[in-house]
């Protein structure tokens, strides 16, 4: 499934349907990212000391889905999967499209809808994309969590480059309505502490930079 309001963002001389298959993963050749070493297994950790802390496994987003590594594992984990990702569309179709559980949404996320840029400062690798709010020449649009209109929604995991907190702020509806796990990749300590606050959410664990949030219990 594919929502079709954004447009695949696309590139020339990048993210081209050239790949090849890891361990039936597709990924750019070329790649300076450590996850074509071997896609089955990067960060699996990650993934399992988050996914452990869910109780109910219905919807799932996947926010900054990257080729769809945390993506086929959700698939796998949860009911339904929204993947949402602005810059590697093509491999994260090639990845999921024999799952009838994933819906991909090509855009960013954040606090807004509409649209922005997109810039990098290595473009070998697919994975340090970043959105920004000036021009480039890399246009992307944008959308918001709660526009997603996602319901029974038990796990958000946010890996954004940065935008973790417009993100989050995006998905606020969504956020307070569901009470999710929350899954956020960062090193930004004051963060942590505005979901806490914001949502009324408790930090529980991490591993590495992966941090997993729960709602406080009342």
């Amino acid at each position: 499934h594919t929502l079709n309001h954004t447009q695949l963002f696309n590139r020339s001389n990048y993210g081209h349907n050239q790949g090849k298959p890891m361990t039936n993963f597709y990924t750019r050749p070329g790649d300076t990212g450590s996850w074509g070493d071997d896609p089955e297994n990067y960060q699996l950790k990650h993934y399992t000391n988050g996914v452990a802390q869910a109780k109910k496994r219905r919807t799932v987003i996947d926010c900054g889905a990257h080729i769809g590594i945390f993506t086929r594992r959700f698939a796998r984990d949860f009911e339904n999967v929204i993947a949402v990702e602005p810059t590697n569309g093509d491999y994260l179709k090639r990845n999921t499209q024999h799952l009838n559980n994933v819906t991909r949404v090509y855009s960013a996320l954040s606090n807004r809808e509409g649209s922005a840029w997109l810039t990098t400062h290595d473009q070998m690798s697919s994975g340090e994309w970043s959105v920004v709010d000036y021009p480039t020449e890399w246009p992307c649009a944008v959308t918001t969590i709660d526009l997603l209109g996602a319901s029974e929604v038990d796990y958000i995991k946010v890996d954004t480059q940065a935008l973790e907190r417009e993100v989050l702020e995006g998905g606020k509806e969504t956020i307070l309505t569901w009470r999710p796990v929350i899954h956020v990749e960062t090193r930004d300590k004051q963060l942590l502490k505005w979901i806490e606050t914001e949502f009324d959410y408790v930090w529980t664990s991490k591993y590495i930079k992966d941090h997993i949030l729960l709602p406080r219990e009342k």
